[in-house]
């Protein structure tokens, strides 16, 4: 709960921020106020920075925001089941018992993958291959007698 108070209160900041930065910009536009050693001319003058500067830095820290976000939660996510688990089976093994007697088997897959098909294939290559060698050494020895 506190990290979504600090996430809204971190975005409701950014943007006043960004707020009071196009406000004083717009002054300063304007002619409201004059920036000391600044020669502002209306005409001539391009700002040195622009709104596509700053929807780029705006993307770029809502980029990291969201990575911290996503990585703490998940960070969170699996301190909880490392908890659960801990408790699941070492505080209370008899719920562990019942949960272990619950689990379902693993239902083997009817279709087998291409990895499986070329190994199967593959054992039976040899063992063909052993039994043809072992029929070469009988007819080898029938023939040697």
């Amino acid at each position: 709960m506190s990290l979504v108070i600090i996430v809204i209160i971190f975005f409701v900041s950014l943007i006043t921020i960004v707020g009071i930065l196009y406000w004083q910009w717009k002054r300063v536009q304007s002619g409201k106020i004059e920036i000391v050693g600044l020669k502002h001319d209306h005409h001539d003058h391009e700002s040195p920075i622009t709104i596509r500067d700053i929807a780029i830095l705006i993307l770029y820290i809502i980029k990291h925001t969201l990575q911290f976000i996503i990585i703490q939660l998940s960070k969170i996510y699996f301190l909880i089941l490392r908890k659960i688990k801990n408790l699941r089976e070492h505080k209370n093994p008899k719920i562990a018992k019942i949960l272990n007697n619950l689990k379902v088997p693993p239902i083997p897959p009817t279709v087998k993958s291409f990895i499986q098909k070329t190994i199967d294939e593959t054992k039976q290559k040899i063992g063909r291959v052993k039994a043809d060698l072992a029929h070469l050494e009988e007819s080898i020895e029938k023939r040697v007698d």
